[in-house]
């Protein structure tokens, strides 16, 4: 495995990484979203509680009493909730917010490694992509290498039947001059055995003429006259 495989390796596992980081992402919002929702839930029970329990009086009870009767019991019933909902409130309201700070900070901590990913995963696709641009350039410097080592080869492939032909009429020649020289070391030889005779006979001649020399055999008439 080369380095640009392990790189790819590596970018599919952070992108597996932000998808699990963007689904918990998703999900924090969610709850969050429902935290807000129960808030406005518990408060909008509070204050139906706090109203029932102030002012029972139906709709239409509250209606048919006196005008100043019924804006003065609507103004403290109203003053009354408001004082009952800022002291009823506020614990349930210091609750939730601690639990949304706790999930507001942890969403915040998700985004920061998120976006850590992210800048990570970025800077590997411009890693990726330069290491890319580097192996299309060496790729492309290859080819033209394979290239012309190809058309060498068939330069060569080419070259090959002449240079066949050339050896074979070299080795004809070859042949030639080796005959040649077997038959002249045979012209060479052969007279070389005529000049030894020659040379026996002549030798063989004067020891005859030379009369303090007793000859071994007496040659005979034939044999002086040559």
């Amino acid at each position: 495995m080369d380095e640009t495989d392990s790189l790819k390796i590596y970018i599919a596992r952070l992108e597996i990484e932000n998808a699990e980081l963007r689904k918990k992402f998703a999900e924090i919002e969610a709850r969050n979203a429902e935290l807000k929702a129960r808030i406005a839930k518990l408060e909008d029970k509070q204050l139906q509680n706090e109203v029932l329990h102030m002012h029972p009086l139906s709709i239409e009870q509250a209606s048919s009493i006196h005008p100043v009767v019924e804006d003065l019991l609507n103004k403290a019933v109203g003053n009354y909730i408001k004082q009952k909902e800022r002291q009823k409130m506020k614990p349930i309201t210091s609750d939730c917010e601690t639990s949304l700070r706790r999930e507001n900070e942890e969403l915040c901590i998700s985004k920061q490694v998120l976006e850590k990913k992210i800048e990570e995963l970025l800077d590997l696709q411009e890693q990726y992509k330069s290491r890319e641009v580097a192996m299309t350039r060496s790729l492309e410097e290859s080819d033209g290498k394979v290239t012309q080592l190809s058309d060498s080869v068939a330069l060569f492939k080419s070259i090959i039947p002449d240079t066949k032909k050339a050896i074979a009429s070299a080795e004809k020649s070859i042949d030639m001059l080796e005959n040649k020289c077997r038959q002249l070391e045979d012209i060479i030889s052969a007279k070389d055995r005529k000049i030894i005779a020659l040379v026996d006979q002549i030798s063989s001649y004067t020891r005859y003429n030379d009369i303090n020399i007793e000859p071994e055999i007496y040659s005979s008439t034939y044999e002086r006259k040559l």
